[in-house]
């Protein structure tokens, strides 16, 4: 009798199944044992093994560093071995510190070789990937790319080497991307113009380059940002400049058919608010303000954002969502500044003004010395499990409440 063949249709399904698992330590142990146990296997959990790369130097506060960049090489290695890893790879980020003050020897030794030749040989691998087809036929599907820095305020894109640059220009320029993370970064990266395709945009800098970024706007402003869905940006003085063809206000004017989901970064001390209008993004759903260095008994950002809203009008958003993050605990019920500008705020959403309004979400989170942001209340830092269940805001504030049919409440993570 002759042995059942099962069809690899099948075991593609079983490792698809295992690749579905949220629990990241035991989504990888068990990927890794599915290559490993058979050819039927290991082509499919490899897929999803490189599928998310994400390379990240935090030398200030790990000195194991040396270890960290064997891995990176190994890296490389592998993909330079096997071209089909390289094409399964969907989303690449780059998380790097240029502040080497704490590890100087480091410097020397190890820090060139990695931002000179293996760094750019993983990435000059990635384009290859995208660019031609493996033996089989596969090419590379690349679309998420991320730059930045991590535990960082600033990253200098001067500070990498030439090779990285280009080879970051190159990967960018060769791949199909929807989605695009530029973290705090001077000057823009240069290349790096925005594309129709592109869907998701997180912009962690002060301003585009006007000589590199949304050249495309001025030629051709009916594609520019034709599909983009999501943006995040930082709100500062440069940033929102109108007669600036590359500002993000131009981004969001361009975009005011498709974009859904609009985040605005903004720190207390600038002293600007954008003149958006929000009425005429036509597809915007969700509208979302992160504070910055809020003190509890300075809430001018918060009183800013409150008159924005009552200036504004829209016949489409659905959720409204407003993070403070504070240098220290808050206490909202002795502060009556903070009762004040609250109750004005639910006053203002309570209007006609946002008629498809469904949910108001309000977060009070404060900084940490690794700067992570931890949610109200602060749980311990050796808690792995973040998670609360939401809180009415009335629970938090003696405010006198209308009966509204909006829901506004501390939502927490």
């Amino acid at each position: 009798m002759a042995p059942t063949i099962f069809p690899q249709e099948l075991f593609d399904l079983i490792v698809d199944e295992v690749a579905a698992n949220h629990n990241p330590n035991s989504r990888l142990a068990t990927l890794k044992a599915c290559s490993l146990a058979s050819v039927s296997l290991s082509h499919t959990a490899r897929r999803h093994l490189f599928s998310s790369i994400t390379i990240q130097y935090n030398i200030v506060h790990d000195r194991r560093g040396s270890e960290k960049y064997k891995r990176v090489e190994a890296l490389w290695n592998v993909l330079k071995r096997d071209p089909r890893l390289a094409a399964c790879v969907r989303i690449f980020e780059l998380e790097l510190i240029t502040d080497w003050t704490h590890l100087p020897d480091m410097r020397q030794s190890i820090q060139p070789r990695i931002d000179a030749l293996v760094l750019p040989g993983i990435l000059n691998t990635l384009t290859k990937a995208q660019q031609e087809n493996t033996e089989d036929g596969y090419r590379g599907r690349l679309d998420t790319l991320g730059l930045g820095g991590y535990n960082c305020k600033t990253v200098s894109w001067n500070d990498f080497s030439p090779e990285l640059r280009f080879s970051w220009q190159t990967l960018y320029a060769s791949s199909d991307l929807k989605y695009l993370r530029v973290g705090r970064m001077r000057p823009f990266p240069s290349g790096i113009t925005l594309r129709p395709g592109i869907q998701c945009l997180e912009l962690g800098v002060d301003v585009i380059d006007a000589n590199a970024t949304v050249s495309n706007a001025a030629s051709f402003p009916q594609v520019a940002c034709a599909s983009l869905r999501e943006l995040d940006c930082i709100l500062s003085t440069d940033t929102w400049i109108q007669t600036n063809m590359n500002s993000c206000t131009k981004v969001v004017e361009l975009s005011a058919s498709s974009l859904q989901t609009l985040k605005m970064q903004m720190n207390p001390y600038e002293n600007i608010f954008p003149t958006i209008n929000i009425g005429s993004l036509t597809a915007l759903k969700t509208l979302t303000f992160e504070l910055r260095e809020v003190e509890v008994n300075d809430l001018e950002a918060l009183f800013k954002v409150t008159e924005f809203l009552y200036r504004s009008s829209s016949n489409c958003v659905q959720e409204v969502q407003i993070d403070l993050v504070m240098q220290s605990p808050p206490n909202f019920e002795s502060c009556d500044r903070a009762c004040h500008i609250l109750k004005l705020l639910d006053e203002v959403l309570s209007q006609k003004s946002f008629i498809r309004l469904q949910k108001v979400s309000f977060r009070a989170l404060w900084t940490s010395h690794l700067h992570k942001y931890f949610p109200f209340p602060t749980p311990h830092p050796s808690s792995k499990n973040f998670l609360a269940k939401p809180l009415s805001l009335l629970h938090l504030l003696p405010l006198t409440r209308k009966k509204l049919s909006k829901s506004f409440h501390n939502s927490l993570r």
